[in-house]
């Protein structure tokens, strides 16, 4: 799974704790969630093929937040 854009727009309370948490998704293709898990990060929602051609997982931030990561399924068939 190929990652291509993140804008949250939100506060944190610890700067470099929430740096050292961004640093740990590795962000590697077809791996985010293996990479996510082994580094011990709580996943809300597996990975997911949904109905409007998009494969996404939710990752919760140590301050509460929810990351939707998603690429559309079209992408993997052209990789």
């Amino acid at each position: 799974m190929l990652a291509k854009g993140l804008t949250p727009i939100l506060n944190v309370s610890d700067i470099q704790q929430s740096f050292e948490w961004f640093e740990k998704l590795g962000w590697e293709k077809d791996a985010v969630h293996r990479h996510c898990l082994a580094q011990g990060l709580e996943v809300t929602w597996p990975p997911t093929d949904m109905p409007w051609s998009v494969r996404e997982m939710h990752v919760r931030h140590p301050d509460g937040h929810v990351f939707r990561i998603s690429r559309g399924t079209d992408e993997e068939k052209a990789t």
